[in-house]
């Protein structure tokens, strides 16, 4: 079956899904059209895509949990189930599609139109080969890195972090000092995940039987990480890291390996989210977690039901996932009663490389804290309310942040992948500007931009350090590396046949 096919045989699935919705459902504020552009323009991957490393693989990525930031909470709200909201709208959107709906969409629409431009069929191939890591290097220096940083990882968002509140980060800053603070957290968010890649590409790439047993190690004490300091992201993020680079080494989806992630995902959330709930419930911080572990464990096992229901239960993971109600919270009242930002959040990005121990009076900029006072969301002040990087964009420039901000976007993931396609060639420092921007540009998209992009922008800084100083070109035999030579200008000028080959 072609892919123009597949293409008319999903969306023709999806809009009988969403008919039979809209006919045992009642929920009017769900606009079954809507969903269905949606879902079309998610979904043109399809069309394009060969295998899950080529140059289409980022765009598939972006528009799947863009479907899921924007769409998944109205399929879920078609059949009766809430989503969750912010109370978004003072009054109903009136139309077929309202007009976040419409924001939405455009958003959609103009980040791939620029990634399409970037990263098209015309754009050739890398030439020769490139520098790579040694196989024992790539082993020793990912070990050496990740036990250092989860060390350093552990220390920071457990005994220096005692809480996830703005005092107690405060508190646990100041007791550093400026550039302590600085080390802790660039070991924590950027290089302990990075160490995670380089170990799991090793274990991929060279597919080494004693590689086996050290990512199951990686994965359950990053477990163990998450839920001694109350992150689900931070317990999760080491076996999505490791299933992301076998499909991008791979370049195909193991679908036994999807499977089991997503049944042990549908286990460990509950424990995850009743988590939180114990220790609020007990008042307990992150350090006398880890006193009393194997007690809140058991605890938190037991309290699966009662995390997820009453006033005080912790929010499901759709709710969590679901970005459509800021939207339409801040698409409602922006430019009425909330004033434009006018690219004040986005100011940190122009200051990324300046660091506090230079200036020490810089400016610090919380997104989710201005969006949640401005927009008065919660009574509790210091509380982060995510606005998304589409919402954000929006609150500072209404639509033209929308149009420019998405296609700048779409420009940045389309080049990504044009320069790094892992198709081409597959090494570490490819790898890790895939995984880098898929967590910080993609997936963490739900938050603000500025600290996401500066996050991207110092990952990038890291990986160059690390590929000029441990990259080196591989080794090939004289003849055959003048063979190649001699040939490569002839193979990547040739073009190929507009003839399919009947004979395969």
């Amino acid at each position: 079956m072609s892919r123009s096919n597949w293409y008319v045989l999903a969306n023709a699935a999806f809009c009988a899904l969403v008919v039979v919705g809209a006919m045992i459902g009642s929920a009017p504020q769900v606009h079954p059209l809507y969903l269905v552009l949606l879902f079309a323009l998610c979904s043109t991957p399809i069309l394009n895509l060969r295998q899950m490393n080529d140059r289409y693989a980022l765009l598939a990525l972006y528009l799947s949990i863009y479907f899921v930031f924007y769409g998944v909470g109205d399929v879920i709200g078609l059949f009766g189930f809430d989503a969750g909201t912010l109370g978004a709208a003072n009054s109903p959107f009136e139309g077929p599609i309202s007009k976040p709906e419409w924001v939405i969409l455009l958003g959609c629409a103009c980040a791939q139109i620029a990634y399409r431009s970037v990263c098209n069929e015309r754009t050739r191939p890398s030439r020769g080969s490139e520098k790579d890591w040694p196989e024992s290097t790539l082993l020793w220096v990912g070990l050496a890195l990740w036990t250092s940083c989860t060390y350093l990882s552990w220390q920071f968002n457990v005994h220096i972090l005692l809480a996830p509140t703005i005092e107690a980060t405060e508190r646990g800053l100041n007791s550093l000092g400026t550039l302590r603070a600085t080390g802790y957290i660039l070991a924590s968010i950027l290089l302990q995940p990075l160490s995670i890649v380089i170990l799991a590409y090793t274990g991929w790439r060279y597919r080494r039987p004693y590689m086996v047993p050290v990512l199951l190690v990686v994965v359950v004490v990053q477990l163990l990480l998450g839920f001694a300091s109350d992150g689900k992201e931070r317990a999760l993020i080491g076996g999505v890291l490791v299933l992301v680079t076998k499909v991008l080494v791979d370049g195909k989806l193991p679908k036994l390996w999807i499977g089991a992630a997503a049944a042990f995902l549908l286990v460990a959330y509950p424990v995850l989210r009743a988590n939180r709930y114990v220790r609020d419930t007990e008042g307990m911080d992150r350090a006398q977690v880890v006193q009393n572990l194997v007690r809140t464990f058991k605890e938190a096992v037991a309290a699966r039901k009662e995390a997820a229901t009453g006033d005080e239960r912790v929010p499901s993971l759709v709710e969590r996932v679901s970005l459509k109600s800021a939207i339409e919270l801040i698409v409602a009242r922006t430019g009425a009663d909330v004033p434009y930002q006018y690219g004040y959040t986005l100011t940190p990005i122009a200051e990324a490389f300046i660091p506090r121990i230079v200036w020490p009076t810089k400016p610090a900029i919380e997104t989710g804290q201005i969006m949640n006072q401005a927009f008065s969301v919660s009574d509790v002040a210091d509380t982060y309310i995510s606005p998304s990087h589409l919402g954000e964009l929006y609150w500072n420039f209404g639509w033209a942040g929308v149009v420019v901000g998405t296609v700048v976007i779409g420009l940045l993931l389309g080049f990504v992948s044009a320069r790094y396609n892992l198709a081409d060639s597959t090494t570490i420092t490819r790898m890790m500007v895939f995984a880098a921007t898929i967590f910080f540009v993609i997936i963490r998209s739900e938050g603000s931009i500025a600290t996401e992009y500066v996050n991207w922008l110092r990952a990038m800084l890291a990986i160059a350090l690390l590929h000029a100083l441990l990259a080196r070109r591989p080794r090939t035999l004289p003849a055959l590396a003048k063979g190649v030579a001699d040939a490569a200008p002839q193979l990547a000028d040739a073009q190929p046949s507009v003839f399919p080959n009947l004979l395969r």
